[in-house]
């Protein structure tokens, strides 16, 4: 793919219209379904990201959807020049092509975007991907066809829904205009029909404005929920706000405590709307700060998990139910002195102890087991390497302190990514930074 974009391979040496031709025909002897999603690509930015960020629709994304578009960080984009781009552009007008060269061969097509991807805005975009199989020589009927009687089909559910019949299911858009004339009129709506229920226009509009005002950021996080569960002297207490490339999308807060030469981390992370979603996790430690185990309650819309791990005598037990009502029962053989939690800022708390003794161009490696949702649940083993680099100097609540910086990379069977931390001298966390394939994640302390 890089060759491609970067201009080393030339297109003439990887297009060929014979074979395009007879792959079409393949496909379509075959039974395979297609979709195009020609709208993925188109959006591509390079010195107009600022207007694609400007449309109307875009109100409607939510914030962190919005953070990993940014051309600057995700790694859709990372490292391309504008000629690559542009070689890009072009490699997305053979894909239109090969949808037109679908159609003609007869394979079946469906109507689809691909969205979260870059610019792929829910439900706007579907109206972008409608002009696409027209553009490749669907007609109008065609490729509304695409989306409503053929994804009825490919599902096995035409009995159900997909067309307008006699006991079919009540879903249905009502138009100002006719779409066979021109599919554009499909954006045109008086209101829809939603399982039997009547929806004007107008109410989906403000349906609309509503959603982008449940994107504000609530000022307190934490004002509708308990305080942090106590069970010891509280020893450190901070509240985080996470962001995404900068962009606020929630907060956790964090405290230490000791309990009868036991200690325990306790956390409560909030991520704002529409990514709703509230953690409560409880790591206990042994007296040497090793991880003895956690319990953790997540709640979304999906349900609440509670799960609860045990570590001891060699072996890591995960139980406790997910949200789906799925029961949990893991078991795996764990070495001495692993880290356990999960991707919440408490996790990097066991760590802090560790590095008290650790200089400047000095590493060292410690293994976690690290539960992870995304998007399903499982146990990750992680290998960290953690090297210290030069100090540097930090904005604090104190004011600008030196700081000492850990470098730590993170790497598992299923994924790999690297972070940076920056500890104050009295080892108090200042800042955190997680780099991930759509851009950074970051924990400050809010002052």
């Amino acid at each position: 793919l890089k060759q491609i974009q970067s201009g080393e391979v030339a297109f003439s040496d990887l297009y060929d219209d014979a074979k395009l031709i007879a792959y079409a025909e393949a496909t379509r002897d075959a039974g395979v379904w297609n979709v195009p999603t020609i709208v993925v690509f188109q959006e591509i930015p390079s010195d107009e990201a600022e207007e694609v960020f400007s449309r109307p629709e875009m109100r409607y994304v939510d914030p962190l959807t919005r953070a990993t578009w940014d051309p600057s960080t995700t790694f859709y984009y990372d490292g391309l020049s504008d000629d690559e781009i542009r070689l890009m552009r072009r490699w997305n007008d053979l894909r239109l092509h090969r949808a037109e060269a679908l159609h003609e061969a007869g394979a079946r097509l469906l109507l689809g975007t691909d969205t979260p991807n870059p610019f792929v805005v829910p439900g706007f975009s579907i109206h972008e991907e409608l002009a696409n199989l027209v553009a490749a020589g669907l007609t109008p009927y065609e490729a509304i066809r695409a989306g409503t009687r053929d994804g009825a089909e490919f599902l096995g559910d035409l009995d159900e829904w997909g067309t307008l019949e006699v006991g079919k299911r009540a879903d249905m858009i009502l138009l100002d205009a006719n779409p066979l004339d021109d599919v554009g009129n499909v954006n045109g709506r008086a209101g829809i029909v939603v399982r039997g229920r009547w929806l004007s226009e107008a109410k989906l509009r403000s349906g609309l404005e509503d959603l982008a005002a449940s994107y504000e950021a609530p000022k307190d996080r934490f004002a509708a929920l308990e305080p942090l569960p106590s069970e010891g002297t509280r020893s450190y207490e901070e509240i985080f706000e996470m962001a995404y490339n900068d962009v606020p999308v929630g907060a956790e807060r964090v405290a230490v405590e000791t309990i009868d030469g036991s200690a325990a981390i306790v956390a409560q992370s909030v991520v704002d709307p529409p990514n709703d979603a509230m953690t409560l996790e409880r790591l206990e430690l042994d007296s040497a700060g090793a991880c003895r185990g956690l319990t953790l309650q997540r709640i979304t819309s999906l349900g609440e998990d509670s799960l609860t791990v045990e570590m001891e005598s060699g072996l890591v037990v995960v139980s406790g139910t997910l949200g789906s009502g799925e029961p949990v029962d893991l078991r795996e053989p764990v070495a001495d002195n692993t880290l356990c939690g999960s991707s919440m800022l408490a996790t990097i708390l066991q760590i802090v102890g560790r590095l008290e003794s650790l200089g400047v161009d000095e590493s060292t490696e410690v293994s976690s087991k690290t539960l992870e949702w995304g998007p399903n649940f499982s146990l990750v083993n992680y290998s960290i390497t953690i090297a210290r680099v030069a100090d540097e100097d930090v904005d604090s609540a104190s004011g600008v302190v030196t700081a000492r910086v850990f470098e730590m990379d993170w790497s598992s069977t299923s994924a790999n990514y690297e972070s940076k931390l920056w500890l104050g001298e009295d080892g108090r966390i200042l800042a955190l930074e997680v780099s991930s394939q759509m851009g950074l994640i970051s924990y400050r302390p809010i002052l």
